[in-house]
């Protein structure tokens, strides 16, 4: 991959990108549909962090489980979230943290050596660190709901060869990290007549991944500022993927 600059536009560099997901946290008719979709989306990563942090298989399993019941379903951990004091994965990271250690006090769970968490296909490259783990299960996760949805969205609506321009021109280059296919290649695998054609064609998709990834990512808010650092972020954690 060549670096985050260039992949900062693969998306579409200024499409309105979702935040993960304080609109929704104040909005108490909110509250259940969005606990529901965070403990979706959230249990993987945590499982991931807590085996990188040493815990065996079942330990790892109970913390997860136990953080997400007691905190994020069973308390006001939502409801008092503050904005003002960061990212909403990182607080909840920290949360997580100090549930671990607040159960670590109460009865002795050994730790061992950083546990191999191949399951997740963490790349041998992202830094071993739970955190870094944490940050790159999430992203892939939400990746890979997304592109199952936006290929669905557009085998429905007749954009198949929109759909493997997008796969030639972004996604293949995007996780594997190498060149995009060029133009004229794409339009004669496609039958597209121009290169004019297909730049056309792969904004449409491009499209259509924004508003996917917003359904995905629970709720959309925030200044532009806050936006173009949530992309800045997602596309970080996948940069740090690959090898030097």
């Amino acid at each position: 991959m060549s670096g985050v600059r260039n992949q900062r536009s693969a998306f579409g560099r200024r499409a309105a990108f979702p935040t993960t997901c304080w609109t929704g946290i104040g909005d108490a008719g909110h509250l259940e549909a969005l606990r529901a979709e965070l403990y979706k989306q959230y249990w993987d990563p945590l499982y991931c962090y807590a085996r990188r942090k040493g815990f065996a298989y079942e330990d790892a399993r109970d913390f997860t489980q136990g953080f997400l019941t007691d905190i994020l379903l069973g308390r006001e951990f939502l409801s008092k979230a503050d904005r003002s004091r960061g990212r909403f994965r990182s607080l909840l990271v920290k949360a997580f943290q100090n549930y671990i250690g607040n159960g670590l006090r109460k009865k002795k769970v050994p730790t061992g050596a950083e546990a191999d968490v191949s399951e997740y296909q963490v790349p041998d490259a992202v830094p071993h660190d739970p955190a870094a783990a944490f940050d790159y299960v999430w992203a892939s996760k939400v990746l890979d709901e997304v592109l199952a949805d936006l290929e669905s969205e557009c085998q429905r609506d007749g954009l198949q060869s929109h759909w493997g321009i997008f796969q030639e021109r972004v996604v293949k280059p995007f996780l594997a990290g190498q060149p995009a296919s060029c133009i004229e290649e794409v339009c004669r695998k496609y039958a597209i007549s121009s290169a004019s054609q297909a730049s056309n064609m792969l904004v449409t998709v491009k499209r259509r991944f924004c508003r996917v990834f917003a359904r995905h990512v629970v709720h959309q808010g925030g200044s532009q500022d806050e936006v173009q650092e949530a992309i800045d972020d997602f596309l970080a954690i996948f940069s740090q993927s690959r090898p030097a």
